[in-house]
């Protein structure tokens, strides 16, 4: 369904409106070990001038012994040095903003799926009120929260590639993966969706010179049935192996 574009934009504001709320505190200071820890570490960096544990070009990244992701150190020292503020402050500022940021980033990644307005703003309302989102933004130094932020960027980065393979479309989706690195070792699980992006862009490739060398049988419809069958079956014999062969169920017992 499309919306006029005032409606889109004052949708969007109230969202962000009503992300900040969610998120407004009622405690008087950060909570969790994350939010203390990780403000401990922002403020070495206020007090020394500069990251003690980046003592490799892998540090920031944290995939260096003793190392951590510094990307939400140096951002939350950077605004409270740059604001005048303290690290908590910042912290709090940047938890706020972080929110507000996915609801923004959901619905960018939406209309990359569907051009739909109320699908896209659904998305937006529906991404940026999760529960695990909303836990991982109240007044702490955004880490895991900021790579949820922006994984709707780099999955819509990815879309855009996947249309249309142009070296800019890739360097934007390698600028968010790395970022997003900076912030989270989960970013990592991010290589699955480059590896997805690859084999399908291969499959597609073999698809459409298979259907040139025999373009009846492959485009009549009995073909087109029993290929649907096939993979159904395909796909439900590979989740029934992953259940039961890889010991998941296992793990969560």
């Amino acid at each position: 369904m499309r919306l006029p574009r005032k409606t889109v934009y004052a949708l969007l504001l109230a969202f962000a409106g009503i992300n900040l709320l969610v998120r407004y505190p009622t405690t008087p200071h950060g909570i969790g070990v994350d939010a203390f820890s990780f403000q401990v570490l922002s403020n070495s960096i206020l007090e020394s001038g500069r990251a003690a544990w980046i003592i490799h070009p892998l540090s920031p990244l944290g995939l260096y012994p003793l190392s951590y992701p510094s990307g939400s150190f140096f951002i939350t020292a950077g605004l409270a040095a740059t604001a005048g503020m303290t690290v908590e402050l910042s912290a709090l500022v940047l938890s706020l903003l972080t929110g507000v940021l996915g609801a923004f980033t959901a619905f960018v990644m939406a209309r990359e799926f569907f051009k739909d307005d109320a699908f896209s703003i659904t998305v937006a309302l529906f991404f940026s009120l999760m529960p695990k989102f909303v836990t991982n933004t109240m007044w702490e130094v955004p880490a895991r929260g900021f790579l949820m932020a922006l994984t709707p960027l780099f999955l819509w980065a990815v879309l855009r590639a996947a249309k249309s393979l142009t070296i800019k479309n890739g360097l934007i989706a390698i600028l968010v993966f790395v970022v997003m690195s900076l912030f989270h070792r989960l970013a990592v699980l991010m290589l699955v969706v480059f590896l997805a992006f690859l084999v399908t862009m291969i499959f597609v490739v073999a698809s459409q010179i298979v259907r040139k060398q025999f373009p009846r049988a492959l485009m009549s419809p009995s073909f087109r049935r029993r290929s649907r069958i096939v993979t159904l079956v395909l796909f439900g014999a590979l989740v029934i192996a992953l259940l039961f062969g890889s010991g998941v169920l296992e793990a969560y017992e």
